[in-house]
C-alpha cells in the first residue's frame, strides 16, 4: 500500500508520479510500464520511488484514491447543497467528466473495474461524497449498491463517448434512487 504523507513536499511527489503514470498510460499499456521509466518521467531516483510506493500498483490505487477523494474539494460552477436532485447529480456528473483522462486511460488498459474497486473502498469507509449524494442515514447495504451502480453508470456513460446529456443521466440516476426498480408482490 502507498505511505500517507506527512508534509506538503512528500505529498507532491507522490502526485508526481500520479501524474506521471497517467499520461504514461495514455502513451502505453499499464503492463509496459516499469518502475523505472516512472521514475525517470518524474525525475526522481528510484530509491526514493519506494518511499512512498511498494510498486506500480500502489500508484495506481493512489492516483484512483486522490481522484476519487477530490470530489469533495471539487468547486462546480455553482456552489450548492446536497438535497438528492438532479442539479446535484449533476454536479457530481461534471466532476468525472472532467476525469476524461483517467476513464481513457483505464479503458484503454483494460482497468475500469479498478475505480469501481477503489469507489467501493471509499463507500464502504464512508469518507467521500458519496454518501452526500445518498443521504446521512443511508444504510451501508444501500450505499454500497446505489454506488456501484452510480459509477458503473458514470463509467458506460464515459465509454459511449458523454452522448446522453448530464441532466438526462442525472434525471436517471435520481429516478432509479428514489423509486423502486422493480415492484415486486407477494
Amino acid at each position: 500500500m502507498y505511505k500517507f504523507c506527512k508534509t506538503e513536499e512528500s505529498a507532491e511527489r507522490q502526485r508526481k508520479f500520479e501524474s506521471a503514470l497517467l499520461l504514461m498510460m495514455q502513451e502505453k499499456s499499464y503492463g509496459e510500464i516499469s518502475v523505472t521509466e516512472l521514475c525517470q518521467k518524474v525525475g526522481i531516483a528510484r530509491k526514493n520511488f519506494y518511499r512512498y510506493f511498494e510498486n506500480k500498483e500502489d500508484v495506481l490505487c493512489a492516483m484512483l484514491d486522490h481522484t476519487i477523494l477530490d470530489f469533495s474539494r471539487f468547486d462546480a460552477p455553482e456552489s450548492v447543497t446536497f438535497t438528492h436532485s438532479p442539479k446535484e447529480i449533476v454536479q457530481f456528473l461534471s466532476y468525472w467528466e472532467l476525469q476524461k483522462p483517467l476513464l481513457d486511460a483505464l479503458r484503454n488498459n483494460g482497468m475500469s473495474t479498478r475505480l469501481i474497486e477503489r469507489v467501493l473502498f471509499h463507500a464502504w469507509q464512508q469518507d467521500t461524497g458519496f454518501l452526500k449524494l445518498l443521504g446521512d442515514n443511508a444504510d451501508p447495504n444501500t450505499v454500497l449498491f446505489a454506488v456501484s451502480g452510480i459509477i458503473t453508470l458514470i463509467i458506460t456513460w464515459h465509454h459511449l463517448g458523454f452522448r446522453q446529456s448530464k441532466g438526462e443521466l442525472a434525471s436517471d440516476i435520481y429516478r432509479l434512487m428514489t423509486q423502486p426498480i422493480v415492484s415486486i408482490t407477494l
